[in-house]
């Protein structure tokens, strides 16, 4: 090495940044499928958005043996194991050929945002304040308004976008695929064509960087509710959470897959209602 070159390596919590959101998918898409894919299989009409038979479950395995709970069907799997193999019903519906590829690729990348954002903000290079985790410098005061700050501007960024999707270059060059599933079940919400996904990430991120002073706290605190959300949003699960925030159902983005032209925003309703493309959860 030169005198006066500087030897960087990455700091461990960009590593568990990484990980942490590799992981944290898995964990949380494995529950839902568990407890109700499995679990609760034979009373979908109880819980399923759109219900259709667990036979129409595009990639969920449906184990011979007592509906096992140690069969997961995530996508990266499919790479080693046959989606219709020994352990799965004939009947159950394959996903489609490139599902397994955009899902896999695109949660590696994600995370690798994760990673770099992490490290970009140990070194200073963000916008999020600088403060410990937790300090006592951080009221809960500031760490709500800019939790505000940064949901308002994913949502302000993500609305345009989703919608330049929808038009006929975009949409059938990138966006189709993600409409493959009209009823969407878990682990459908990263099936996205990869330079659609990258532009995602982007906004999803945006807030380290265009938030002036955010404090650390809040950005994890969105985070942790837009990539929750992101799951429900695509589970097939009626998740209602009507006291959080402007109000959360998974059925509204349900709707989008199933009537194409409605409800893009994400993860709230409120652009929607501003630009006149709100359809109104079915109760």
């Amino acid at each position: 090495m030169l005198k006066g070159e500087e030897h960087h390596t990455l700091n461990a919590l960009s590593y568990c940044a990484f990980f942490a959101q590799f992981f944290g998918y898995f964990i949380l898409s494995g529950l839902i499928e568990v407890w109700f894919y499995r679990k609760q299989s034979q009373q979908e009409r109880s819980w399923k958005i759109q219900p259709n038979g667990r036979n129409k479950w595009p990639g969920i395995k449906q184990s011979h043996k007592n509906n096992s709970f140690f069969v997961l069907s995530i996508p990266l799997l499919d790479f080693f194991f046959s989606s219709a193999g020994a352990t799965t019903t004939a009947s159950t519906t394959q996903r489609h050929s490139k599902h397994k590829t955009f899902a896999t690729l695109n949660l590696v990348v994600s995370s690798l945002f994760a990673l770099v954002v992490t490290e970009l903000t140990v070194r200073g290079k963000s916008s999020l304040k600088e403060s410990t985790i937790m300090s006592t410098d951080t009221s809960a005061c500031e760490i709500g308004i800019g939790l505000f700050y940064a949901l308002l501007l994913q949502s302000t960024l993500e609305y345009p976008w989703h919608r330049l999707m929808h038009y006929k270059y975009f949409y059938t060059r990138m966006h189709k695929y993600h409409h493959e599933y009209k009823s969407p079940v878990v682990y459908c919400d990263l099936f996205i064509h990869p330079l659609e996904a990258i532009g995602y990430y982007c906004i999803l991120y945006s807030p380290a960087f265009v938030v002036k002073n955010l404090p650390k706290e809040s950005f994890l605190l969105y985070m942790a509710i837009v990539g929750v959300f992101g799951v429900l949003d695509h589970s097939g699960v009626d998740f209602r959470f009507p006291w959080f925030l402007f109000s959360y159902e998974a059925r509204f983005h349900d709707l989008h897959h199933k009537h194409f032209n409605v409800n893009y925003a994400f993860p709230f309703q409120w652009p929607d209602r501003i630009f006149g493309t709100l359809k109104k959860v079915e109760k």
